[in-house]
């Protein structure tokens, strides 16, 4: 049993490390914290009861809080927050930080520590949990001293930002430790990615996609995305397919028209899609979704934590709030038809016919494409070289 040196300073009503870290995740938005009470994370979880604002929820295994927490995040937007003590706890949260990782949901895993004079002493339920954590995190820190409380201010931000799990490890003696110095500040709200992208960009990408054959892909998106998605495509009159990472478009739209790409279509989708000219892809540029867009001029509509994933040489990436991207796109972009051999092509797929023959004629090359290079990351000038339609021109 660990003894707990600052119980003097909790007597007196001092304010602890773990009261700062409770209230820097009550002022973040976070409503409720899932985990098993446990030795090395007494001083935190009396934290919340003191400050009365976050709800503990109990399990009986660290890892189905983690995956609770990981569903929390995906639904809310804000980080879910799950907790771990010492050892075996720490070992079971990577549960649920592998799903945030898969589905790019904001997480805070907190994992208890032996107290700081014992790491690295080989002591009993001493494991190294910032390299356990290593591969799946978009923040992972051990906490040595309560003076760090920033760093739970950064964890929250960059899981926030980056929609992806964040870990910090802390010693029990840390946890309880009394603040020293000056008061600790206070973060008022989590950052955000900024609503929209420029204007004359989006201006020109409209006029773009309303010129030529246009497919929507949607890749990992949120419910709230699907509505605007459906609606731009039908403004388009461009047909809409759905990677497996795109799953819930489907919990919002169940009867919709779209197409789920499955593995075993994937070579047919490629050829259907050989006859659009060009693809919007919504959400992360995943491996599925370099798979089908091989070979297209791409837009990419996405939230602004993609900023910190560089994009394919070429794409133009509209990153920010993707609702309200795809709202201002279909306002700016002119109607376009419902007819012709792509969605004719996409149809087949959905309806279990074989992929027609479909897009541009038969002979001669491309036209080029106009563009214009409105800002430094885009390099798209033109196509050149032969067609890439299923006619084989």
């Amino acid at each position: 049993m660990q003894v707990n040196r600052h119980i003097y300073s909790e007597l007196a009503g001092r304010r602890r490390f773990a009261d700062a870290a409770v209230a820097a995740l009550a002022d973040a938005g976070v409503t409720t914290v899932f985990g098993m009470p446990a030795e090395s994370l007494n001083a935190f979880v009396d934290a919340l009861r003191r400050d009365g604002r976050i709800r503990l929820v109990g399990v009986r295994h660290e890892g189905a809080g983690a995956l609770m927490a990981a569903t929390y995040g995906k639904l809310t937007g804000v980080p879910g927050v799950c907790v771990g003590t010492a050892g075996p706890g720490a070992t079971h949260l990577p549960l649920g930080v592998f799903e945030a990782h898969a589905d790019r949901a904001p997480l805070l895993a907190l994992s208890g520590q032996v107290p700081v004079e014992q790491v690295g002493m080989d002591s009993f339920q001493e494991i190294d949990p910032v390299a356990l954590m290593a591969q799946t995190t978009v923040y992972n820190r051990s906490i040595g001293a309560p003076g760090q409380i920033p760093m739970v201010h950064r964890a929250l931000a960059e899981a926030a930002l980056r929609r992806g799990p964040a870990h910090l490890a802390c010693p029990s003696d840390v946890f309880a430790a009394p603040l020293r110095g000056a008061a600790v500040p206070r973060a008022r709200s989590l950052p955000g990615a900024g609503s929209a992208a420029d204007k004359a960009l989006l201006g020109g990408v409209a006029d773009l996609l309303g010129t030529a054959p246009t497919a929507v892909i949607v890749g990992a998106v949120t419910a709230r995305e699907a509505g605007p998605i459906e609606a731009l495509a039908e403004h388009l009159g461009a047909p809409v397919l759905v990677l497996p990472e795109g799953y819930r478009y489907f919990a919002a739209l169940p009867d919709g028209p779209a197409l789920p790409v499955l593995h075993e279509r994937v070579a047919d989708c490629v050829r259907a899609l050989r006859g659009c000219g060009r693809v919007l892809l919504v959400g992360a540029c995943s491996a599925s979704a370099r798979e089908l867009t091989d070979g297209h001029d791409v837009v990419q509509v996405a939230e602004g934590a993609e900023r910190a994933r560089p994009g394919p040489d070429g794409w133009i990436r509209l990153l920010g709030e993707p609702a309200e991207i795809l709202r201002q796109l279909r306002e700016l972009a002119p109607p376009g038809e419902r007819t012709g051999g792509l969605l004719g092509a996409v149809g087949d797929l959905r309806d279990g016919a074989p992929p027609r023959r479909s897009g541009r004629s038969s002979t001669g090359p491309c036209p080029p494409t106009p563009w214009s290079p409105w800002s430094r990351d885009v390099r798209w000038t033109g196509r050149s070289g032969p067609c890439r339609s299923a006619n084989g021109c």
